[in-house]
């Protein structure tokens, strides 16, 4: 928990300073175009979250104490590192009168598809896979069943990583969509400032 909480620390903030670093080189009058930073935004979040997977399915090879750790601790970092891009990114898809309503939209799907079920599918594959380990926690912590189950946590824990696929997929899509609109000349930041047109109308 605690290195979680340290990685969520550091690496929140990181992923926003790449972006504001990546987005200062390339400044007109002083404020990088909007479909700049777009474009950033979905660089940045489909590159970590790519590596973040990456490093995160590793766990199930972990067999050292500090090994995992130091994983989880990168991993976790590093997918921390994408929730300023996709805030961003979820604002700067949208017409500017309904990035209100896109960011709680956005939540409320997060929740939906992620915080609520995880929990619940986690147990269930950790129960099938694990049954040792279940029970009040002091005794499973003791428990020779729940050591012999060692494999099947890892399992768990792997089918877990392996969902970040779907994360990954879906951004490296979003970055597809923008590079062949940025290819077109579909974006007009003069427009975009002026009058507030949305940057993915043809969307």
């Amino acid at each position: 928990g605690v290195v979680i909480s340290v990685a969520g620390i550091l690496g929140t903030p990181l992923g926003g300073y790449v972006m504001d670093r990546w987005n200062l080189a390339k400044m007109h009058g002083g404020v990088a175009p909007e479909s700049v930073r777009l474009g950033t935004a979905l660089t940045v979040i489909t590159g970590c979250a790519t590596t973040g997977c990456v490093l995160m399915c590793l766990l199930y090879e972990a067999r050292v104490l500090w090994f995992w750790l130091v994983v989880v601790c990168f991993g976790c970092g590093i997918i921390f590192a994408t929730s300023s891009g996709i805030n961003i990114a979820c604002m700067l898809a949208v017409h500017p009168n309904h990035r209100s309503f896109a960011i709680a939209f956005m939540t409320v799907i997060m929740h939906a598809l992620g915080d609520v079920p995880s929990p619940i599918i986690a147990g269930l594959l950790k129960d099938k896979w694990a049954p040792g380990c279940v029970g009040d926690d002091d005794e499973v912590a003791s428990s020779e069943d729940c050591r012999d189950d060692k494999e099947g946590i890892r399992k768990t824990m792997l089918v877990i990583c392996l969902w970040l696929v779907w994360t990954a997929v879906f951004f490296a899509m979003s970055l597809n969509i923008y590079l062949r609109k940025k290819n077109r000349g579909l974006f007009d930041d003069d427009v975009q400032e002026k009058f507030g047109e949305p940057l993915l109308k043809a969307v």
